[in-house]
């Protein structure tokens, strides 16, 4: 077994120890196996050409600037260690922040792209409780909750004008969630369509996350701050 897969099943392993409730393991298991990068008979040809050479190239520009995980690690052992599930949530925020200073550079995402706003953003219920603190918006009660499956996902509750209004307060997933091709061409949003994009491997901050939550739930950003609630708050 390779050093790879010894780590998604040490953290498979974790994650089945979690008490949590078991569709909040799957998008966490996903987020843990990785996507496949495998063309389609749905995408566009320009897609599928891209689609074979873009795990190779989001590997070596990874591999062209100096490891930040060294620093990302001791910051997710401060939060592990945190007395609150709130103060870890804060350095589960630093963590990721040094992960996207680092591989900013050499990411595709730019000013002005909000692919990540349109696809599902999930936030546990402590981390909705640190931003609903931060923004001032209480989050809505689990109870409140709907659940849709479509494909099409609604612009983020905090998308307004093309620009993220909670940037500063933004979560751990938004801040660390980075496209590692040349450029948007896989970002780019297709009506009906999922297509893979080869992400920053993120998983010790999922991990950090889903341990930092504790027995807390998972809901869709959307879920926690829906639209018409902030819209209609003063």
């Amino acid at each position: 077994m390779s050093q790879k897969n010894h780590f998604d099943a040490d953290l498979l392993s974790l994650l089945d120890q979690i008490d949590m409730p078991e569709v909040d393991k799957a998008s966490v298991r996903d987020a843990i196996v990785g996507t496949s990068m495998a063309p389609s008979e749905s995408f566009s040809s320009e897609i599928n050409a891209r689609l074979a050479t873009a795990g190779q190239y989001a590997k070596s520009a990874i591999e062209s600037v100096p490891s930040p995980w060294p620093v990302v690690f001791q910051l997710l052992n401060a939060a592990n260690s945190a007395s609150t599930a709130a103060k870890r949530v804060l350095w589960i925020n630093k963590a990721a922040d040094a992960l996207a200073k680092t591989y900013q550079p050499v990411s595709a995402c730019k000013v002005g792209c909000t692919h990540c706003c349109h696809i599902p953003v999930n936030l546990t219920k402590a981390e909705a409780e640190v931003l609903g603190k931060a923004i001032g918006r209480k989050p809505a009660p689990l109870a409140s909750h709907t659940n849709d499956d479509s494909v099409e996902f609604p612009p983020c509750s905090f998308l307004v004008n093309g620009k993220c209004s909670i940037y500063e307060w933004r979560p751990s997933v938004c801040r660390s969630h980075m496209n590692m091709d040349q450029d948007d061409l896989l970002c780019r949003l297709v009506p009906g369509a999922r297509i893979p994009v080869p992400y920053l491997d993120t998983r010790p901050i999922v991990m950090s996350r889903v341990q930092a939550g504790g027995r807390s739930s998972n809901a869709d950003i959307r879920q926690w701050f829906p639209a018409e609630v902030i819209v209609e708050q003063p």
